[in-house]
C-alpha cells in the first residue's frame, strides 16, 4: 500500500474562490476547456507534495485576486493512516501545516513525492543544460533531506567566489577559502546528482527499449572539468558530437571518483582557467556547469534525434522517475500530467496510458476525453471543470 490523495481543497487559490474534490481514485482526469483552472489543481498538488511550483510564482500571485489570504489542502490516506497537508498563503509569504501543526517546507517533501510532466518538459532535450540539471535536482530534493542543503551551500560558495572574480581577485587567502569551499560543496553536489542520474538512467534504458525496440538509449553525465579546453572554450556534449557514441560507452560509474578526487579536479581545472575566469568575471567550473547528454544509437539526441525521439526520451525520463522513487523511498509517487496528451502522438499516448494503468496515482488534465479508452474512463475519477456549484473568480488571469 502507499499514500493516496483522497481530497483536494482550494480556498482563494489562483482563480478558485472555493474548490473541493473528494473521493478521488487512483486515476483522476480533470477535463475542461482551456483557461478554466485545470493547471491550478496540478500546481496545488505539486506545492503540497514537492514543496515548490513549476510556475515559480511570487506568493501574492497564487492568492485569488483581491484577497489577502488563501490556502490549499490535500488529504492523504493509506489503510488507517491519515495525513492532512496544507499550505497557507498570506501576502508574499507561505507556511505549511501537517495535521494542523506548522511544519517547514522540507517536512512536506518526501511524504508523498510527485513527478510532474508538462508540455514545456517536451523541450528538455533541446533546452539549455540548466533545464536538464534542474530536472534531476527537482527529483533529488524529494528523495533526500540533505540535497536541498547541499545545493544551497554550493550556491552560497559560488556566489561569494563570483563576487571576488568580478573584482579581479583569483588568489590570496580569502579567495582560496571560498575556492576550497566551492570545491568541497561542489564535489558533494556533483557526486550526489551523478549517482542519482546513474540510477535513473538504468530505469530509462529499460523503459526506452520496451517503447522503441531496436533503438538504444545511452547518456552521459559530463562534469564541468571535461567541458572546457585550456582556453575556456566549451567543448559541447563530449564525446565529440562528430563521433558516434559506441554501444556500451554509457555514463562511467560515479563510484570511480571519490569526493577528494572530484575536489582536486574542480580546483585543478579552475586554476588552469584562472585567466579565462577573470576575463569573463564568472566561475566556469563546478556542478552549475555540468551537462547531461543523451544519445540514441550512439548519436547526440540534442543534435540528431527527431522531435519524436526527443519526446520519447523525456517521456521515458518521467516514467523512470516514478520507478526510481518507488525503488528509493518504497512508495509510489503521485504522477501529475498537465495537458501533455495533446502534445503526444498515439504511440506515446498508448505507452503512457499503459504505464499509468499499473502504476502510481495519476492526475491528468486534458481538454479532450477522446484520448482515453472507454475502459480507462470507466475506472477513472472524471472531474469536469467548471464544476457546477463551485465558486470561481475569473476576474484575474489563470
Amino acid at each position: 500500500m502507499t499514500l493516496k490523495i483522497k481530497s483536494v481543497i482550494l480556498d482563494n487559490f489562483r482563480g478558485y474562490d472555493r474548490l473541493s474534490l473528494d473521493d478521488l481514485g487512483n486515476l483522476v482526469i480533470v477535463v475542461g476547456p482551456n483557461a478554466v483552472g485545470k493547471t491550478n489543481i496540478v500546481e496545488a498538488i505539486q506545492l503540497l507534495t514537492a514543496g515548490s511550483s513549476f510556475r515559480k510564482p511570487s506568493w501574492t500571485e497564487v492568492i485569488s485576486w483581491g484577497q489577502e489570504r488563501g490556502h490549499a489542502l490535500i488529504r492523504l490516506e493509506e489503510d488507517k493512516r491519515r495525513i492532512e497537508q496544507r499550505i497557507v498563503l498570506a501576502g508574499n509569504e507561505r507556511s505549511y501545516e501537517v495535521n494542523g501543526k506548522k511544519k517547514s517546507p522540507s517536512s512536506i517533501r518526501g511524504v508523498l513525492p510527485c513527478v510532474l510532466f508538462t508540455p514545456d518538459d517536451l523541450q528538455l532535450i533541446k533546452a539549455s543544460s540548466t533545464r536538464r540539471r534542474d530536472a534531476i535536482d527537482a527529483l533529488a530534493v524529494q528523495l533526500s533531506k540533505n540535497y536541498s542543503s547541499l545545493k544551497s551551500e554550493y550556491q552560497q560558495a559560488l556566489k561569494q567566489r563570483n563576487l571576488l572574480i568580478k573584482e579581479g581577485i583569483h588568489e590570496g587567502a580569502l579567495f582560496e577559502s571560498w575556492d576550497e569551499s566551492l570545491a568541497v560543496h561542489g564535489a558533494r553536489l556533483c557526486l550526489a546528482r551523478w549517482r542519482l542520474f546513474d540510477r535513473l538512467l538504468s530505469h530509462m534504458t529499460s523503459i526506452y527499449s520496451d517503447i522503441v525496440p531496436g533503438e538504444h538509449l545511452h547518456a552521459r553525465y559530463i562534469p564541468s572539468w571535461d567541458r572546457h579546453d585550456p582556453d575556456g572554450r566549451q567543448r559541447g556534449d563530449v564525446p565529440s558530437i562528430e563521433e558516434p557514441l559506441q554501444n556500451g560507452d554509457a555514463n562511467p560509474p560515479s563510484s570511480e571518483l571519490t569526493l577528494e578526487e572530484i575536489q582536486d579536479r574542480l580546483i585543478g581545472k579552475s586554476r588552469e582557467l584562472a585567466n579565462v575566469e577573470l576575463r569573463r568575471g564568472v566561475s566556469l567550473i563546478g556542478p552549475h556547469k555540468d551537462e547531461i547528454a543523451f544519445f540514441i544509437n550512439g548519436r547526440n539526441a540534442r543534435l540528431f534525434a527527431s522531435q519524436g525521439q526527443q519526446r520519447t526520451i523525456v517521456l521515458v525520463m518521467k516514467l523512470a522517475s516514478v520507478e526510481l522513487v518507488n525503488e528509493i523511498v518504497g512508495t509510489e509517487p503521485v504522477l501529475l500530467l498537465d495537458d501533455v496528451m495533446s502534445e503526444l502522438d498515439e504511440r506515446h499516448r498508448d505507452a503512457l496510458t499503459a504505464f499509468i494503468e499499473k502504476n502510481a496515482q495519476t492526475f491528468i488534465t486534458t481538454t479532450n476525453l477522446d484520448y482515453f479508452s472507454a475502459e480507462t474512463i470507466d475506472r477513472a475519477t472524471v472531474v469536469r471543470v467548471p464544476i457546477e456549484g463551485t465558486r470561481y473568480d475569473y476576474s484575474c488571469p489563470i
